[in-house]
């Protein structure tokens, strides 16, 4: 048998204090039992934004011997799934429009695409749980509803999406740093074509499936850090 002793383990979760656990399982430790004490302890150091997940139940789950990984892809209510910057809308048009009467090969592109009326959101991705963890989502409890300026660098576009390259300020001197590789805010897709395709785009500008437009100077627009 296989004894799992996690001590020294003090959690206070809406009145629910865990002193010590202690669980016997047969020898080796199960991945996904490894796997919710490792996300469980994580968690934990990010305390401040512990209370916006649902971690009270994971943690019964974990007490009780029951240990379904949960399926992070499903929403539930009350549960997060990525983090971004919420920029407005009417700013980005603006610019956009602004853009278009310096640059013929941009007003080629938008005049049909009515992102006026059409486009309804806007956000720059921070950490998906999907493709990060959740550790690296709570990481950004520490900027949650605070303004973020964003510069927008370049707008990179194909017959079938289009976004614009932007790069996160700092809040009060912290760095807010994305965790995706090519930090974007999709401003357009095509139909049928899912938003998270725009992540192509660099490697289709590269293979010169893709136009490329940069903002010079660039243009900064503040947004606020969100939880979706």
């Amino acid at each position: 048998m296989y004894i799992a002793i996690i001590t020294c383990l003090e959690i206070c979760f809406s009145g629910i204090v865990i002193p010590g656990i202690i669980v016997e399982f047969q020898s080796p430790l199960p991945d996904p039992v490894r796997s919710i004490l490792e996300e469980g302890i994580n968690l934990y150091r990010h305390f401040t934004f512990l209370e916006l997940l649902i971690v009270k139940e994971q943690l019964r789950k974990i007490a009780k011997g029951e240990y379904t990984t949960p399926i992070i892809e499903r929403r539930k209510l009350g549960t997060i799934v990525f983090a971004a910057i919420n920029l407005p809308v009417p700013e980005i048009c603006s610019s956009l429009d602004n853009l278009a009467q310096k640059n013929p090969k941009v007003e080629a592109f938008l005049q049909d695409k009515h992102l006026e009326h059409n486009l309804k959101k806007t956000h720059l991705t921070l950490a998906h749980k999907r493709s990060h963890g959740v550790t690296a989502v709570a990481s950004y409890g520490m900027f949650l509803n605070q303004k973020v300026p964003v510069e927008l660098t370049a707008l990179l576009f194909t017959d079938k999406m289009a976004a614009l390259e932007a790069q996160p300020g700092s809040v009060d001197g912290e760095k807010v740093v994305s965790k995706n590789e090519w930090p974007h805010v999709t401003i357009w897709t095509a139909e049928g074509v899912a938003p998270k395709e725009a992540n192509t785009l660099p490697r289709l500008f590269s293979e010169g499936k893709a136009t490329r437009v940069e903002f010079s100077p660039p243009i900064t627009i503040s947004g606020t850090v969100q939880f979706y």
